[in-house]
């Protein structure tokens, strides 16, 4: 091979690594934290939500619509006092993900880089799509109050690979 001909292929593979990926990440804020997310070319309105909250817990959390009422994902920030009957992270993950997925498996998974839970649905016939939905939950802390809080995610759009790829890039940075 001439020189030339190495220094092109050099140069090509350097400008492909340079290049932004095809779809960057866009961050968006949930409380005091920033939460980075892979969303394709999706186009989605954000809307953050009221925060919920009763005598053990608080959740706040934003959600991303999609083409239709059934076409969405969602990023969850919840805090829960320790030593109540609060529900198990696998409980609270299944209780998001219940109201429009079925048969929802969970497992062990890494969420936002760290180990958590990562589960696996199929969405509910009645919401107009066959794909797999997806879900996850991490803890972030527990302080010395007896607070604990919780990172979750589900994604619920119509194309399965982009609900898949929503969970599995978060990122949760601390403001």
């Amino acid at each position: 091979m001439s020189c030339k001909l190495v220094a092109l292929m050099i140069s090509l593979a350097l400008l492909i690594l340079a290049s932004p990926a095809l779809g960057s990440m866009q961050s968006y804020p949930l409380w005091q934290y920033n939460v980075s997310l892979e969303l394709g070319d999706k186009n989605v309105t954000v809307v953050q939500q009221q925060p919920y909250s009763d005598l053990n817990r608080v959740m706040r959390s934003t959600m991303f619509k999609g083409d239709d009422a059934y076409d969405w994902g969602g990023i969850y920030l919840l805090e829960q006092r320790q030593g109540t009957q609060s529900e198990s992270p696998a409980d609270l993950l299944f209780g998001l993900m219940k109201q429009s997925c079925k048969a929802i498996m969970i497992d062990q998974g890494m969420v936002s880089g760290q180990g958590g839970l990562v589960a696996k649905a199929n969405a509910r016939v009645e919401h107009g799509f066959g794909q797999q939905c997806w879900g996850g939950l991490v803890a972030i802390s527990n302080d010395a109050k007896g607070t604990a809080q919780l990172f979750a995610i589900v994604g619920h759009f119509s194309n399965e690979t982009l609900n898949e790829q929503f969970v599995k890039t978060a990122k949760l940075d601390h403001m």
